[in-house]
């Protein structure tokens, strides 16, 4: 027996994760009221967003030598506090400029957040569970939005939107203590098993013994940085519009009020969960399957594209932005693909207008899996090579 205990502490991992996002959401949400509030501009709502995100982005190069030279208890439980009685420190806010100061407070204590979740992987679990125990953790991000619409409405509808940020706040408090009382490091903890602690140690060695870290040029220099890191700057605007503008967005475009805000505004988070989950549990299985370990990375950003048959009806200019693509696209379907049947025309269609797009259709044939056929290797391997090829 292995044990368990290391899952309980990536679900404590995760709880902190969730009342992280929970925290940084509760403006979004409560944005169309704190305009109304403090006659705020949508451009001054988004200099406040600045200040939030200018600070995170400065604070997370910064966070994870603090929890280095801290640990991972010590500094993870002050960060946090930090960002309980910043969020708290937002019912204060008088106007669009106090507003922006709590929020560049609040962004340099949550940077902490993800690294601190990082660094409790690595100190908890083995290389081979390390993807999924990160997805666990990062699912709360979306999780912390998803609560965010119903929790903040509910609170500005009956105690006013400076109760928001007091009960989101509170409960942040909360989970310091639970972090305080319950995370040790593996060496350190009481209740960790003989066979688990072993388990840990011995799948950790080839990742920990014998490596010369790497300086901040050496990961510069590295293609594999770059790799990860020019589609993370591509991706974070769009995750961040979400973030921050949803609510605003519901109400702009749909008109909807902040009951109908709480309904509805967590459902992409919802998705992002599912994606999230997805990224740590498919690489694995389909290396299985005969697919190396870059190219299952690589087919996850190949299936984040895949748009479902009802984007013709969605509120945003999807039929004149795909026509903006430019880099080289493969567009794979199986011809047995019974939720994306190849029937409908937009595949085809659309992929014609992207300069350097390639529509593939695979055969139905007695070893296809219908819409589970993408997630065999043998089919598209040959196609990825190519696109590879043709992205150089």
């Amino acid at each position: 027996m292995k044990g368990r205990l290391r899952w309980w502490i990536i679900g404590l991992v995760t709880l902190g994760t969730v009342l992280n996002y929970l925290a940084r959401s509760t403006l979004s949400v409560a944005a169309p009221t704190l305009k109304a509030e403090f006659s705020m501009s949508t451009a001054d709502y988004s200099w406040v967003v600045l200040a939030f995100q200018a600070s995170y982005t400065v604070m997370q190069s910064v966070a994870g030598a603090v929890l280095d030279a801290l640990g991972t208890r010590v500094g993870f439980a002050i960060f946090a506090l930090g960002w309980a009685l910043a969020n708290m420190a937002h019912a204060l806010a008088t106007g669009a400029l106090s507003l922006a100061m709590f929020r560049a407070l609040l962004g340099a204590t949550e940077a902490a957040a993800i690294p601190a979740g990082s660094k409790a992987v690595s100190e908890w679990f083995p290389p081979r569970e390390r993807p999924l125990a990160t997805s666990v953790f990062q699912m709360g991000t979306s999780v912390g939005n998803i609560l965010a619409p119903p929790l903040v409405a509910f609170c500005i509808l009956w105690w006013g939107w400076r109760s928001a940020f007091v009960v989101t706040g509170t409960l942040s408090l909360a989970w310091v203590a639970l972090w305080w009382w319950g995370y040790r490091t593996p060496a350190e903890h009481k209740r960790l098993g003989a066979s688990e602690r072993a388990y840990i140690g011995e799948q950790g060695a080839p990742d920990d013994v014998g490596a010369k870290p790497a300086t901040r040029k050496d990961v510069l220099k590295s293609r594999r940085f770059w790799a990860i890191a020019i589609p993370r700057f591509l991706a974070e605007p769009a995750w961040q519009t979400f973030n921050f503008f949803i609510p605003l967005y519901l109400v702009a475009a749909w008109k909807l009020d902040l009951k109908s805000i709480a309904l509805w505004a967590w459902l992409p988070f919802l998705a992002a969960d599912f994606g999230s989950l997805a990224a740590g549990l498919l690489p694995p299985w389909l290396m299985k399957r005969g697919s190396g370990l870059l190219a299952g990375r690589a087919l996850m950003s190949m299936i984040s594209w895949g748009p479902k048959h009802d984007v013709a009806a969605a509120p945003m200019p999807y039929t004149v932005s795909v026509g903006k693509i430019t880099i080289p696209l493969t567009w794979v379907n199986s011809a047995d693909d019974f939720i994306n049947p190849p029937e409908l025309p937009m595949a085809r269609q659309d992929v014609k207008r992207i300069k350097l797009g390639k529509f593939v259709l695979i055969p139905a044939g007695p070893d296809t899996h219908g819409h589970g056929t993408h997630t065999w290797a043998a089919f598209w391997k040959d196609e990825l090579a190519a696109l590879l090829k043709r992205s150089e």
